[in-house]
């Protein structure tokens, strides 16, 4: 029971996450350039949610989005609070994700055994 609710919870709070990025992006200070929330997870008393963003530019410039994401999580933490009904709402820190770089990585040393 208390699983299913996590994952409901966290698909929740990727969709609102995701949702805001998209649309107002351009209000958020030091926030710039392609990004996709891949996943979040939420821990068993649901007081704390990391969300994961994968952010497709430069090492360095992701560190500072990651870092302006975080400057603003009051703001994604008061807009998740509008739409969830929860007794206590989570902390939120944002995270990079970088298991798509590790894949592409993986991908290009599988190819280069198959030569």
């Amino acid at each position: 029971m208390t699983e299913r609710r996590q994952y409901r919870v966290s698909e929740r709070i990727r969709e609102i996450v995701s949702r805001e990025l998209i649309e107002k992006k351009p209000a958020l200070s030091g926030v710039e350039g392609f990004m996709t929330v891949t996943h979040v997870d939420v821990n068993a008393d649901l007081k704390f949610a990391k969300i994961f963003v994968s952010h497709h530019a430069a090492h360095d410039l992701r560190e500072k989005v990651i870092g302006a994401l975080n400057k603003h999580r009051y703001f994604f933490k008061m807009l998740i609070g509008k739409e969830l009904q929860l007794k206590f709402m989570p902390d939120i820190e944002f995270y990079l994700d970088d298991s798509l770089d590790y894949s592409e990585k993986i991908e290009t040393l599988i190819k280069c055994t198959k030569i």
